[in-house]
């Protein structure tokens, strides 16, 4: 199984816990995951919109791309792909996602962490540096690490970002999906 695939599997055992947590919101009327497979027109669909698709009541539509970490929890951190390989240099999702937002659960200790993906690109590209206080956004502040997890062809890299500085955004949610 490729490292692909085998990251994909983890994805698809988890994808059904975060389209339930959309379904349940107040006024949804239909969502459901966008479906994918590599050879057809929906890896094009799935690529720019994500992985859920919802609508509300009101005829609102939104996309949603999912994230699942199983390693997170344990370090505090996200990792945000800037780039999906770097030889040939190649963009992450956090450039080319169009969703509006990204939904990051940590299956292992049930936390789903749902971010406005139009602010988080903003912070993390473009608002000006606390920091260096230049333009360029914030996310480049954090280190830089590839995907090591996988034996895999294409070396994406990204940074890793303290779960606690997003969590203090006002476009990023804390949801614990545990058993209550």
């Amino acid at each position: 199984m490729s490292a692909f695939n085998e990251a994909r599997k983890i994805e698809d055992m988890e994808i059904g816990t975060i389209v339930d947590f959309f379904c349940r919101i107040e006024d949804v009327e239909t969502c459901f995951p966008l479906s994918y497979t590599p050879q057809s027109t929906t890896a094009m669909l799935h690529k720019q919109c994500g992985d859920i698709y919802v609508k509300k009541k009101d005829g609102v539509s939104f996309t949603v791309e999912a994230k699942v970490d199983e390693v997170g929890h344990k370090t505090g951190n996200f990792f945000l792909e800037e780039w999906s390989n770097t030889n040939p240099l190649t963009h992450g999702w956090m450039h080319y996602c169009q969703a509006e937002y990204l939904a990051y659960y940590f299956s292992q200790n049930k936390m789903l962490y749902v971010m406005d993906f139009k602010k988080l690109r903003n912070w993390a590209f473009v608002t000006k540096s606390d920091t260096t206080n230049v333009y360029g956004g914030e996310m480049r502040r954090y280190p830089t690490r590839s995907q090591d997890k996988y034996n895999q062809p294409n070396k994406p890299q990204g940074h890793i970002v303290p779960i606690a500085m997003l969590n203090l955004k006002d476009w990023c949610n804390e949801y614990s999906l545990g058993e209550k």
